[in-house]
Parts: C-alpha cells; structure tokens; sequence
C-alpha cells in the first residue's frame, strides 16, 4: 500500500520509495474468489478510501481497477482473462496472488522494464 498511496513510514528506503503517481497491478487466480475472498478484503482493510478517487467495477460487482487521488492507479486481472490483456501495460509494480501462469507472469514482467519496476508473489507454500 505504500507505492500506492505514497505514504511511507520512516522506516522504509528512502531509496526503496516512489515518488509522484505510479501505475500498478494486482493478479489473482480468478475474480470470485481470489479478488472476491482475499484481494477485495485485504483491499477494504488496507486502503484507506478517502485516498481512492474512483473505483471500477466489473459486472459482477468486484473492483478491477481504483484511480487514486495521488494521480495513481493499478488494475485487478485474473489467470482467467486472455494473455493479450496483459500485454502492452507499463508500470511500477506488480503483485501476484498465487503464482500466475507463465505468459502472464511474463507479459507482466515485460510491463516493469520501463520504469525498473518491481514485483512480488504472495502464496499458500
């Protein structure tokens, strides 16, 4: 949360930090459950929503995509959605929920380049 917000505790890098608004993404394994049941929670628990400027949500009522009022943004995908929708995407950040499939992984990674992004992988071992 804190590249998002740009609301660093003392403690963290100075040169570990973003400055100005960054762009990000969050992979999950599938909407129901994997933005349904953790990312969304961990989402409302974490993110403060007065920060949030406007949320987008896709048909089934689940947030893929905030604009923060920091100029920020980050996207919500899903192992479900085709590999070309993750192509083409520049960005700071990556956060995958689950280790993703190959393609995605890589066509997210590629999307860092640009701005020496960084990615990390939260997972049930």
């Amino acid at each position: 949360m804190f590249h998002i917000t740009g609301n660093y505790p003392d403690w963290y890098p100075k040169d570990q930090r973003w400055s100005g608004a960054i762009k990000g993404r969050i992979v999950a394994r599938d909407y129901a459950k994997g933005v349904g049941e953790i990312i969304s929670p961990f989402m409302d628990e974490w993110l403060d929503k007065g920060l949030i400027s406007r949320p987008i949500k896709n048909h089934q009522g689940i947030i893929t995509k905030y604009f923060m009022k920091n100029g920020s943004v980050f996207d919500i995908l899903t192992h479900e959605q085709d590999t070309e929708q993750f192509e083409g995407w520049k960005g700071h950040i990556a956060w995958f929920d689950e280790p993703p499939p190959r393609d995605k992984y890589i066509a997210t990674l590629r999307g860092l380049v640009d701005y020496s992004g960084r990615h990390w992988l939260t997972l049930t071992p």
